[in-house]
């Protein structure tokens, strides 16, 4: 099931993307500003030729290229992981989805369309959809690593902690025939004399 949760959360992140970018071209102009959510968020449509969040060069051929090699390190790092984790899947598939949303956007449009921008932090570049679903995506591939990790370093405590319950049941065994067959005080003394020649007055009691 898992590994087709990841495919199923990369096609919905996908049409998720690629249909609030088509709605902006179609209700903004380039570099226009609405405001989104007072104080919170804007609208500003910016064709971004650049990396994402604006960074790197304006070479689409290189930033597709590079995406792409991203997404496949990725891959490769939780391929075994995504078979057995629905929130690795889920986390994997919103980076897949998130980077075709914007490798479409160079192959058709030349540039990608970001339009979300931080109203109290104007300084921060202007992103979209994409951006902030690989950003949740690596978080969350980040915090199941981390949680991971953390099981693991406490796995071997627990397994010495808790004797098996063979070697439980043969000491239990072994205690059980020491308390029964103990010998008394009296029987160890005339053994004793037994051993020492059979001389000697038997203990009176």
């Amino acid at each position: 099931m898992a590994p087709m949760l990841w495919l199923a959360a990369a096609l919905l992140c996908f049409a998720l993307d690629q249909f609030s970018k088509t709605a902006v071209r179609h209700a903004l102009l380039p570099d226009q500003t609405v405001v989104g959510i007072p104080h919170l968020i804007l609208f500003t449509y910016v064709q971004n030729r650049h990396g994402a969040f604006g960074l790197f060069g304006s070479h689409a051929v290189v930033l597709i290229a590079l995406a792409l090699a991203v997404l496949l390190l990725f891959y490769l790092a939780v391929r075994r992981s995504i078979a057995r984790s629905p929130l690795v899947a889920v986390a994997f598939g919103m980076i897949a989805g998130g980077a075709a949303g914007n490798i479409v956007d160079r192959l058709h449009y030349g540039y990608v369309v970001d339009f979300l921008q931080f109203a109290f932090w104007q300084a921060y570049p202007v992103f979209n959809v994409a951006d902030a679903l690989i950003l949740t995506g690596v978080l969350l591939l980040f915090l199941v690593s981390s949680e991971g990790g953390r099981h693991s370093a406490r796995r071997p405590e627990t397994v010495m902690d808790q004797p098996e319950s063979g070697g439980r049941a043969a000491w239990s065994e072994r205690r059980h025939d020491e308390i029964e067959y103990a010998p008394t005080p009296e029987a160890e003394r005339a053994l004793r004399r037994l051993r020492g020649g059979g001389s000697g007055e038997i203990d009176a009691r």
